[in-house]
Formats: C-alpha cells, structure tokens, sequence
C-alpha cells in the first residue's frame, strides 16, 4: 500500500490549485489537497462538524439536513447520480488493493499498477467512455528505474 498511497498523494499535488481528495470506500476523505482545505474553510469548517461523526464524510456533507444541499444550485441533477454512484460502489465485489503488470525483458524487471480516472458526473456519452490512465511504480526498484531514465 506504500505505493499506492505515494500515486495518491502524487496525484493530489500535481491536481492543485484546484480541490482534489481521496475517499474510502465508506466516503470518508482520507488526503485531500491544500486547494480542498481551502474550499472546505469557504464552506465552513463547522459544516463537517455539523453533520455529525468523527471523520469527514461527503455523503453525509452532501446528504444530512445540516450538510450543504442548501447551497448545492443544482441538487436535482447531482443528488440521484451521487445516490446511485454510492449505491453500485456499495455492491462492487472488494478485490486486492492493487494488481501490477510486471514486465521482464532483457534482464530488466519493472512492475506497474494502473489509476484510472474517469469523470463522474458526465452528461455526454463520449465523455462517459474517456478513461485517463496512469502508470506508477508498484515497487521501489521500478521506481528507481523511472527516477534514473528521466534524471538522463
């Protein structure tokens, strides 16, 4: 998991300055970017507080009457897609954290795992297809290897 949580972070850093989080499986956030923090203290930090708990939840965020539907102006459209997207996670079979691609040629050896990211809340057919898919090391050694090739 060492490498999995350095992709997240990777990717939370290189998201800035806008507002990028990761969840578990139960929507907690568990890293967010400065730009999230930064959006969280504009919608009022007491509002993670509010909603009750002991870990910042974005269903409970979004869904608790003291949560921000309020100020969400396009609830109607977001709420079901969120509900749904919540409720098919909830049903997905728990797999390992991660499977690497290990390729060996020539003596060399790297293995890789795959993030993908896809757009959550897309209104067009193409936009719903695009998958962006990022390569990261799964272990030090295949990390190195990259590290020295782009140092050359």
């Amino acid at each position: 998991m060492n490498q999995v949580m350095s992709a997240v972070r990777t990717i939370l850093a290189n998201h800035s300055p806008f507002p990028a989080f990761a969840i578990d499986r139960a929507w907690n956030i568990l890293l967010a970017n400065p730009s999230f923090e930064m959006l969280s203290t504009l919608i009022g930090a007491d509002v993670w507080t509010s909603t009750g708990g002991d870990q910042r939840n974005l269903m409970r965020l979004f869904f608790h009457p003291q949560g921000i539907r309020l100020w969400v102006t396009n609830w109607h459209a977001i709420a079901p897609l969120l509900w749904r997207r919540a409720q098919r996670e909830a049903e997905e079979v728990t797999l390992l954290p991660v499977l690497p691609v290990e390729i060996t040629k020539d003596g060399v050896r790297i293995s890789l795992f795959t993030v993908l990211a896809t757009f959550g809340t897309a209104q067009d057919v193409t936009t719903d297809e695009l998958r962006i898919e990022s390569l990261f090391p799964a272990d030090e050694a295949t990390e190195q290897i990259f590290r020295a090739a782009g140092r050359q």
